[in-house]
């Protein structure tokens, strides 16, 4: 399934960072909700000027789920897979396009929706995006994605939890009726009958 995505926001602490899956692009979630698992076939990216660019940035891509990412422009620097924005700059970055050995990340292939099991069985890799403080930054991501092993979405995290909050509310409304038949029955009692 190809996509492409634009994303844009300030980063905090002079970072942004999302693991690399279905749930980060909402048309590729969509129709990952029906399979089981996934692969990145083909992932770009590039950042985009902002105004006013008054530091630098840079946006990269970090095979497999780390502990600590990269954090700074110098250590993001040191990525093959990674871009940089300078100051003023106004003309997009080059587009990045990660090897597909990056992309491989530790397994073949990785759960579509996120649930209970260990993050690196959810994502190949994570992408960061670093700045200085709360700065303001677009990038555009191009893509692949793979899936295999059709399931009912029924069966899936996301559908699930839909189908717990649905019974939630289906029980919360029985009580709301429920209490409302005794308080009536208990006001008919309070009132004097008619003669």
């Amino acid at each position: 399934m190809p996509f492409h995505s634009v994303s844009s926001g300030n980063l905090v602490a002079g970072v942004f960072t999302f693991a690399l899956n279905p749930a980060a692009f909402s048309r590729v979630l969509l129709e990952a909700d029906v399979w089981a698992h996934f692969r990145v076939r083909k992932f770009s990216y590039r950042l985009l000027p902002t105004s006013p660019s008054t530091v630098p940035m840079t946006l990269g891509y970090i095979g497999g789920v780390e502990d600590t990412p990269p954090a700074t422009l110098q250590q993001m620097a040191e990525l093959i897979t990674s871009c940089i924005k300078g100051v003023g700059q106004t003309v997009p970055t080059n587009w990045v396009h990660v090897p597909r050995i990056d992309l491989a990340g530790p397994f073949p292939w990785y759960k579509t929706v996120a649930g209970t099991a260990d993050p690196t069985e959810e994502s190949p890799g994570q992408v960061v995006i670093t700045g200085s403080l709360t700065e303001a930054y677009i990038a555009e991501y191009r893509g692949v994605f793979e899936f295999k092993t059709s399931v009912n979405s029924a069966n899936t995290p996301l559908n699930a939890k839909y189908r717990a909050l649905m019974r939630e509310e289906r029980l919360r409304l029985m009580a709301e009726r429920e209490r409302d038949s005794i308080l009536k029955v208990l006001s008919i009692t309070g009132q004097k009958m008619p003669p």
